[in-house]
């Protein structure tokens, strides 16, 4: 094979390799643009109920402040894998 052959099945490769990569992270970059919109319009969902629920204001209790830091943690989670 001559060296002209070679570099053009070099570069067809290469050029199909980056092609490749390329959309990959479009297609990542979409999903994750998705991903940010949804975990915004939950933030707001999660902000609007915790403002609902002050204004019935239950009593607190020691028990009650730790069930909150959990569904807090739960929630932060949720958004952690979420984004992965």
């Amino acid at each position: 094979m001559n060296k002209v052959g070679r570099l053009k099945r070099s570069r067809a490769r290469w050029k199909k390799k980056a092609s490749a990569r390329a959309e990959e992270i479009r297609e990542r970059r979409k999903s994750e643009k998705k991903l940010k919109t949804k975990i915004e319009e939950l933030k707001a969902e999660l902000k609007q109920l915790r403002n609902s629920s002050e204004t019935e204001k239950l009593p607190t209790t020691s028990q009650n402040s730790q069930m909150i830091g959990l569904r807090e943690a739960a929630e932060t989670r949720a958004l952690c894998v979420l984004i992965r």
